[in-house]
């Protein structure tokens, strides 16, 4: 079991035409996992957030998801997690969104691979929270 905080403050020195606005991030993870057996894994996830951008609607927003690790040899893992994030403005407006992870870890004598692909709901300077695709590729050497 586990809980994390991702809490960001942004002030922007020049406002680009009203394109970017300052805001606050708040964002909370509450995380349990439960090995099935020796090879697999449950993972579930409940998220609350909150954001708060200058000139617009307050967002606040809550989301579940849940997946499995699964070992596939002693030095591959596989990860895959889905869910739902719904958010809501003060104005009314709601909007549920998809996210989720597809993970790829591979540690061999000297060398760590990390492959991952996530679907993500996160704050920016544009005034609103926006839906990412995010690509990872991670290679170490020892």
């Amino acid at each position: 079991m586990g809980f994390n905080v991702q809490y960001s403050d942004v002030s922007y020195e020049e406002k680009l035409a009203g394109l970017l606005n300052d805001y606050t991030n708040i964002r909370a993870n509450l995380n349990f996992s439960r090995n099935w057996t020796p090879r697999n894994k449950a993972l579930f996830t409940a998220t609350y957030r909150t954001y708060e951008a200058e000139g617009e609607d307050a967002i606040s927003g809550y989301g579940v998801s849940g997946g499995i690790e699964r070992l596939l040899s002693e030095k591959t893992t596989l990860r895959v997690i889905a869910g739902l994030e719904n958010t809501e403005t003060t104005g009314g407006a709601s909007e549920v969104d998809p996210v989720g992870e597809i993970t790829l870890f591979r540690n061999l004598e000297t060398i760590r691979l990390l492959a991952q692909y996530r679907r993500v709901v996160s704050g920016g300077g544009s005034g609103n929270l926006t839906t990412r695709d995010i690509i990872n590729i991670n290679f170490t050497r020892d």
